[in-house]
This record gives C-alpha cells, sequence and structure tokens, in this order.
C-alpha cells in the first residue's frame, strides 16, 4: 500500500465526506459549494507537488505517473469551472430550486472515480473506477428539485450507463479468461507472446470494454443519451458532465491503447467511431435550435475529433490529446455556464432566447463568442492548435482520409457555431425575452477563467505543448 499514490483522492473523499456532513447539520448553506471548490484545489495541489514523481502502489494496480498527474489536473480544472457555474447559479436564484446541496458531495465522489480511472494499471481498478464514477452522475442528473425532465434525464442516464457498464465488466471477464491476470502491463505482454492462441476472446472482450468508454464520452452510436440528458439535467451539472468525465474516460482509452491493446487491431474500431461521431455529431447540430442540445451534438463531434489522434497512437498523440483536452474543457464548460446565465429560469435556452443577447449583456455575448469561435477551431483560440495538433499526428502516420473528413466537417460546424454569434449580436429580441443581470454577474468568473483557458493556449501553445509532452508513460 503505497497512499501517496493516491492522496489527491484520500482529499477529495475527506472533502466530501465533510461537505454531505455539514450539508446534513445545516440543511444545505450556500457556501457548502465554496467547500468543495477549496478540496479540489487542495487535490490539485497535491498533484502539483508531485508531478515529476512516478509511484506505483497496491501490488501495482495503481500507477500515479506523468500521465495519470496531467489527466488528473485537468479533471480538476473543468470539476472547479463547474463547481463555480453551481455556486453562481445557486447565489443568483437565491434559493435552492436549481439542485440540492447533495450535488456537491456527490460531484467530489464522482471525480474520485474519474481519478481511479486514469490511475489505474489493473482492471479491477477500472472497473471500481467506473462505477464510483457513474453511480453518483446518475444522481446528479435527476438533481433538479421538482422537475420531471430532471428526472426523466437521470432515469436514461442510469439504464443506458448500467448496460454500459455491463458490457465493460463482461470484457473484463473475457480478456481475464484470455490473459489469466488482470494487470494491463501483463496483458500486453501475454497478447504480444500469445495472442493469437485466444483471438476471439481478445477482440470480444477488448471490443465490450472500449464500447463502456465510448459511451462515458458519448461517441457515436454510442450517444443517444447525452442530448435528452443535457437538456434535462440541471445546467449547472451539465456543465460537469460536458468535460471532466469526458476526460477521465478519454485518458483511460490511451492507457489502454498504448498498454493493454497494443497489439489489437483496435486501429480499425477508433477509425470507424471517429468518423461516424464527427459524421452524426455535425449533421444532428445543424438542426438544433435549443442551445444545450446544439451542444450536446457539438461534444460528440469533438470526441471524434479526440479519436483522430488516437487512431494514430504514439507519444505525440498522447500530448496532442492532452493539450486538445485543456482546451476543450474551457470551452464546453464555458459555454454552459452561459446558458445557465441565460436559462437562469430553468426554461430552454434557445437560439430565439438568445437573440438581443449582444445589447442586454454585451460582456456574456462576448465569452459566448470566444467560446462559439474555439469551438468552430477559428484562431487564435486554443480550439485552432488543439485541431491542428491532433489532425498532425494522424497525417504524420498515414491517416490523411481521416483527417480530410474531420477538416470537412470542421468547416461544416462553422454554420450552427455562427450562427449562435448571429443570434446574439444581429437578431432583434423578442418581447417576451426575461433576463436576469444578477444570474450573469454571478457567472461572470467562471466565463473569464474559461475564456482565458480558450485564449491562452491558442496564443502561446508552446509552453502548454510542452508540458503534454513530458507528461508520457512508458511501459518498463
Amino acid at each position: 500500500m503505497n497512499i501517496s499514490a493516491i492522496l489527491p483522492e484520500v482529499v477529495l473523499t475527506i472533502g466530501a465526506a465533510l461537505v454531505m456532513t455539514i450539508d446534513a447539520m445545516t440543511g444545505g448553506r450556500r457556501n457548502i459549494g465554496w467547500l468543495a471548490a477549496l478540496t479540489v484545489m487542495v487535490a490539485g495541489g497535491v498533484v502539483i507537488s508531485q508531478f515529476n514523481q512516478i509511484e506505483a502502489g497496491f501490488d501495482g494496480m495503481v500507477l500515479a505517473d506523468r500521465f495519470a498527474h496531467l489527466m488528473r489536473l485537468v479533471i480538476y480544472l473543468g470539476t472547479l469551472l463547474a463547481l463555480l457555474t453551481a455556486i453562481g447559479a445557486w447565489n443568483a436564484r437565491g434559493s435552492s430550486s436549481v439542485f440540492g446541496a447533495e450535488h456537491y458531495g456527490l460531484l467530489l465522489i464522482a471525480v474520485v472515480g474519474m481519478d481511479l480511472l486514469v490511475l489505474s494499471a489493473d482492471m479491477t481498478i477500472l472497473f471500481l473506477g467506473l462505477e464510483i464514477l457513474s453511480i453518483p452522475l446518475y444522481g446528479m442528473a435527476a438533481g433538479r428539485l421538482g422537475s420531471d425532465r430532471s428526472v426523466e434525464a437521470g432515469a436514461k442516464y442510469f439504464l443506458n450507463g448500467a448496460f454500459a457498464s455491463g458490457f465493460v465488466l463482461f470484457g473484463i471477464a473475457l480478456v481475464y479468461g484470455a490473459a489469466g491476470t488482470f494487470s494491463y502491463e501483463q496483458i500486453g505482454r501475454t497478447l504480444l507472446l500469445d495472442g493469437d492462441a485466444t483471438a476471439p476472446l481478445w477482440w470480444i472482450g477488448g471490443l465490450l470494454i472500449a464500447v463502456g468508454f465510448f459511451f462515458k464520452i458519448a461517441a457515436a452510436p454510442f450517444h443517444a443519451w447525452a442530448p435528452d440528458v443535457y437538456a434535462g439535467a440541471p445546467t449547472p451539472t451539465v456543465a460537469f458532465f460536458a468535460a471532466a468525465p469526458k476526460v477521465a474516460a478519454l485518458g483511460l482509452l490511451v492507457r489502454l491503447t498504448q498498454t493493454m491493446f497494443v497489439d489489437l487491431p483496435m486501429q480499425q474500431l477508433l477509425w470507424g467511431v471517429a468518423w461516424l461521431s464527427m459524421l452524426v455529431g455535425n449533421l444532428l447540430a445543424l438542426r438544433q435550435r435549443e442551445l444545450k442540445r446544439l451542444l450536446a451534438y457539438s461534444g460528440i463531434a469533438h470526441m471524434g475529433y479526440a479519436l483522430v489522434a488516437l487512431v494514430a497512437g504514439g507519444s505525440g498523440a498522447v500530448g496532442a490529446i492532452g493539450f486538445y483536452l485543456l482546451g476543450y474543457t474551457g470551452m464546453a464548460v464555458g459555454s454552459f455556464a452561459v446558458a445557465c446565465a441565460v436559462g437562469y429560469d430553468g426554461g430552454e435556452v434557445t437560439l430565439e432566447r438568445l437573440a438581443g443577447l449582444g445589447k442586454r449583456q454585451p460582456w456574456t455575448a462576448a465569452m459566448m463568442s470566444v467560446f462559439m469561435f474555439a469551438l468552430a477551431g477559428i484562431p487564435p483560440t486554443v480550439g485552432f492548435v488543439g485541431k491542428f495538433v491532433l489532425f498532425s499526428e494522424a497525417v504524420g502516420a498515414g491517416h490523411w482520409p481521416l483527417v480530410i473528413w474531420a477538416v470537412l466537417f470542421s468547416a461544416l460546424s462553422l454554420y450552427y457555431y455562427l450562427r449562435v454569434v448571429v443570434a446574439m449580436w444581429m437578431w432583434e429580441a423578442t418581447e417576451d425575452t426575461v433576463e436576469s443581470s444578477a444570474g450573469h454577474a454571478a457567472l461572470r468568473p467562471v466565463l473569464v477563467l474559461a475564456s482565458l483557458i480558450t485564449l491562452i493556449p491558442g496564443v502561446f501553445p508552446q509552453y502548454f505543448l510542452a508540458v503534454a509532452s513530458k507528461s508520457l508513460f512508458w511501459l518498463s
């Protein structure tokens, strides 16, 4: 047992226990969210202090290397932004009608599960992390008090998530049957030495595990839950769903493809999922007029872009994915923070509701424009640089047909991203538009921080790419 390897997770667990205890004793005070945010910052400080250390623990089941440190920091960044969004929404409403105070404790527990995924070097920890991550998310999706849509979102997420967990568990059983071990490294070595003898088990087991985590990142064709869950769940909760769980699941897929499934034909599967995600995400986003559903389909397309680099494989792709996830976290959470500010009353945030936002709330409209430009991949935002490094890795590996497909759909996405910008600055507001200045003011710190994350790595990418490149891990 090496507690140092999981010290940030210990901090998060203690913080979650304190948050839930204080909530039970005080009836859910507003400042309970700040305790959760402080917990995340302390855990992040521990990771930074350990960044140059590589530690293994629990009989090799946990590996805290630089890659795990980088993924944890990106997860904490997205979590902190989501927490600030939730705190701002709560303060703006003046009551707990946005969501219950248990939101904060469940969120911290979910982050522990995310950390275990990126720390895992063994399939036992993989499944443990998956369940610790998933179960709190189901409750959070249904957390909007008195809302039938929120309950429906939680039920849909739970049912789909339960099937996905079942696929992962069955896949683990098959891979264990083929290799006789749960260790990623030992499984990879067994596969290299004797892969042909048990090929069906490897193929089916690997496919089932991959399906479970394609669901977590909402990659097509395992994406159907995302638009409905995003539309029905509380918007501050969706800000959390949009980034942190996807970072954890993609981080795990990176580790699996570099270790356990290094010699399996996973490249063809990843190629197909990336291609389909870009197709489905972009085409279905074109016809959306509700912002949260539009961003849900946008997220599906962006996971396709990230998988393009994973298809390429190699050390450069790992760094490119890490850099891209950093930028995507700022873009995604910032966009949902704007949706939270505009839809402060819980109503749908349609394009018509965004009409005239540039006149009513120019600061919020300007920040949203930055996020839309970044998601579209327009320079000098991190979205442009992130896509460039992702696609460059794929071109270098000879996957230029997939890159051409990605570039074409990235160009197509300009239509629905710029339509949001046009609605804010050029459309006239309707008479029934309701605005809350308090909601915009409360969420301004989140928008500023998210916009800095979106712009600074785009203007000075070399520094962030250098950090990402140092996060690589190697098999011993």
